[in-house]
Parts: C-alpha cells; sequence; structure tokens
C-alpha cells in the first residue's frame, strides 16, 4: 500500500528542481543550448530548420541542398535505380498501354457484345479489378464498349442491373 503525501512540502520543491538542472550544464529548456550547440528540438521546429545532410544549408531536395541533390542525382547509380524503377512501372501499365493502341487504332470491338466501336466510346476495363485483387497485367485488361462496362461493373459491385 503507497502513501500519499498530501503536504507540497520542501522534499517536492527540491526533487523538481534537481529534474530540470543538470549538474554543470545548467537549466535546460527547449530554447537553451548546451554548450555542443545541441539544443532539444521539437517535431513541429524540426521541420523548418532541417539542414542538408552534407553540409549546412537548409535542405530543400530529399534532405539535400538544391547544389548536393543535383550531385547526388546525376551519380551512375542513382540514375541507373531511377531507371530501373520507371521500366518496371512500365511493366505494370498494361490499361494504359491498351488506352493507347485504342487510341492510335482510333475503333476497337467490345469484348462482350462484339461491336466495333470508336475510341472515345469504349472503356479500358479489368477482367478482375484491382479493388478485388487484380493485377494491371495484359491478361487481366479489356476493351469493353460504356454499356457493357456499366453492366460488369454493376454485377461485380452487387447492385442490381438496370
Amino acid at each position: 500500500m503507497r502513501l500519499r503525501c498530501d503536504a507540497f512540502d520542501s522534499c517536492h520543491v527540491n526533487d523538481l528542481r534537481d529534474a530540470a538542472v543538470t549538474p554543470g550544464m545548467g537549466r535546460r529548456d527547449p530554447q537553451s543550448r548546451s554548450e555542443s550547440g545541441a539544443g532539444t528540438t521539437t517535431n513541429a521546429t524540426r521541420g523548418a530548420h532541417m539542414r542538408c545532410i552534407d553540409c549546412t544549408e537548409p535542405a530543400t531536395h530529399r534532405g539535400r541542398c538544391k547544389s548536393h541533390h543535383t550531385t547526388y542525382e546525376d551519380r551512375p547509380n542513382v540514375r541507373s535505380r531511377r531507371a530501373r524503377g520507371r521500366r518496371r512501372a512500365n511493366r505494370r501499365d498494361a490499361a494504359a498501354r491498351l488506352r493507347r493502341r485504342v487510341q492510335e487504332r482510333g475503333s476497337a470491338w467490345c469484348d462482350w457484345c462484339l461491336a466495333d466501336f470508336p475510341a472515345d466510346g469504349v472503356d479500358v476495363d479489368h477482367v478482375r479489378p484491382l479493388s478485388l485483387g487484380g493485377e494491371d497485367i495484359d491478361s487481366n485488361v479489356q476493351v469493353l464498349c460504356r454499356g457493357c462496362h456499366g453492366l460488369k461493373t454493376r454485377t461485380e459491385f452487387g447492385a442490381r442491373a438496370a
């Protein structure tokens, strides 16, 4: 069983004072700085005064100043990593590729009703929707006319067909 002290006497005041004063460094608060130059920072001030990781200039580009960011981005391994990412993204962009082919051709036929439509009268649809775990790959995209696309969407997501 713990005993509770109801009186706020000098022992409590001394405990609070000792917690706020660090030996040899004086009082510590967010505005004061120690001899090493490191003060305490809050999350609100950290983003406003972020410095470049390579120099003391303000960071403006991914943790670096403009000149160091340009130097970093021009390194061969960074350029090749960025290019790999772009190639990987293009491989997973089947719907955009099919839309581009339909626009270049100027027309397409609906995979459901097999009627021929102008390019602006068809939609590119995912056979298995992305929201239901489908992937954006060539075998999962199809061209549908607006009517068939609306019917397919209503049946997939539980609404009754009109």
